[in-house]
């Protein structure tokens, strides 16, 4: 049984890890590009003013680099031809539109294709830009660099850029919020038992306490090793250091100094900063859990995660509204995985399995999950049956994917 799923092997998990702490982690600076563009542009200035140019001059010289930056990089000979024209020429954009598209599915070099805003909804108008965002097949340290030489252009053009390299369309349905069209996916297009013997398979169960993770999850491993898969069951939300000694957590740290000082969790909502403090906190705790999970992933094994990155959002979002720069933290150094489901259950019938969170909190934590159903791309699962029932949905979308079809990602109840 142990050659049921079949594959080829490749490089260790440590690397991918590496890759995306470097790509998302220091490489994540794109929402601070705006400041440290004003910032060298002031100190350029303030340079020349007191070197003993003319503040004229200054302010000349900086009205003609923006302009030409215009004319040049942002469209601005174009929007000038198109008035001296009358109109915009539809059909050329939309041609434009077409060739791009068949480019991007014959390249051989592109991973990941995909376009967004108007030329994604068909809505395409005379002010429309063809929007793709593409990412090149190449090796950890040359993408590392390719995101970064992008990011230095993006810096001198006054051009904000946002790329992931290790989930594309998930990275720009949560950054972007604008509907989008995979014109190609390489990643998703690897079947399942070569993902299995090259880097190992991935799979998350989210959803509101009481919706049966943990035990789904247990009984998942159980029928994998079962059928002679290295499965493990891997909790994935611990603190950050662990092991023989007493755990360490920043954030639980924080939270008992905040309880300490007479506040309860529930004040936050009151306290941005303090929030904030948490939110970012708690990143540094899933730091350690995807180094963990690192571990944990090797070529041939199957980890069934009990709780991910979306389950962390909707915890943060329980003490306030959600920060966009920790929720794209926590996406881009999460490993994506192979198969994310969510378990859904009436907060009613969760409540009476588990009575730890009141049913007004279980209610809107399920309102929270159904808004990030679409973004992390998750499977649905009718989690209000026994619990037979339900590890049989989940092992059917399994089987599936491990016998080489691709990632079952959908949003509907499995029938």
């Amino acid at each position: 049984m142990k050659d049921r799923y079949r594959g080829r092997p490749e490089r260790p998990t440590w690397r991918i890890l590496l890759g995306s702490w470097l790509l998302e982690g220091v490489g994540w600076f794109a929402l601070a590009e705006s400041l440290g563009r004003a910032i060298t542009e002031g100190l350029v200035i303030l340079f020349l003013w007191v070197s003993g140019v003319p503040f004229a001059l200054i302010l000349l010289g900086w009205l003609l680099y923006h302009t030409a930056a215009w004319f040049l990089l942002y469209g601005g000979y174009a929007k000038l031809r198109s008035m001296r024209e009358g109109a915009s020429r539809l059909d050329r954009l939309y041609r434009y539109r077409d060739r791009v598209i068949e480019a991007v599915r014959r390249s051989r070099w592109i991973r990941v294709g995909v376009l967004y805003g108007s030329a994604a909804r068909g809505q395409m108008n005379k002010r429309s830009d063809v929007d793709l965002m593409l990412v090149p097949e190449r090796p950890r340290i040359g993408g590392v660099l390719f995101v970064w030489g992008l990011r230095l252009a993006s810096v001198l053009r006054r051009m904000p850029l946002e790329v992931s390299l290790m989930d594309v369309e998930r990275y720009v349905a949560l950054r972007q919020r604008h509907p989008t069209v995979v014109l190609k996916d390489v990643l998703n297009s690897v079947p399942g038992s070569e993902q299995l013997a090259s880097v190992g398979v991935l799979l998350t169960i989210s959803g509101i306490d009481g919706s049966g993770k943990t035990t789904v999850a247990k009984e998942i491993v159980r029928t994998l090793q079962g059928q002679g898969v290295s499965a493990t069951y891997f909790y994935g939300h611990r603190p950050f250091f662990r092991g023989g000694l007493r755990s360490l957590s920043p954030a639980l740290a924080f939270k008992a100094i905040w309880r300490r000082i007479g506040n309860s969790p529930e004040n936050l909502r009151s306290f941005p900063a303090a929030k904030f403090l948490l939110d970012l906190l708690t990143v540094v705790d899933y730091i350690g859990v995807q180094a963990h999970l690192a571990r944990q992933l090797r070529p041939g094994s199957v980890v069934v995660v009990d709780r991910y990155a979306v389950d962390v959002i909707v915890y943060l979002r329980s003490f306030g509204p959600g920060h966009q720069t920790v929720e794209g933290l926590l996406t881009g150094i999460s490993f994506p995985p192979d198969v994310a489901l969510l378990f859904e259950i009436d907060p009613s019938r969760a409540r009476e399995r588990k009575r730890e969170e009141p049913l007004e909190a279980l209610t809107r934590a399920a309102q929270e999950y159904e808004k990030l159903a679409p973004v992390h791309r998750l499977t649905k699962i009718d989690a209000n049956g026994p619990v037979n029932e339900v590890r049989s949905n989940v092992m059917r979308i399994v089987d599936a994917y491990l016998r080489g079809k691709t990632s079952p990602v959908k949003n509907d109840h499995p029938g």
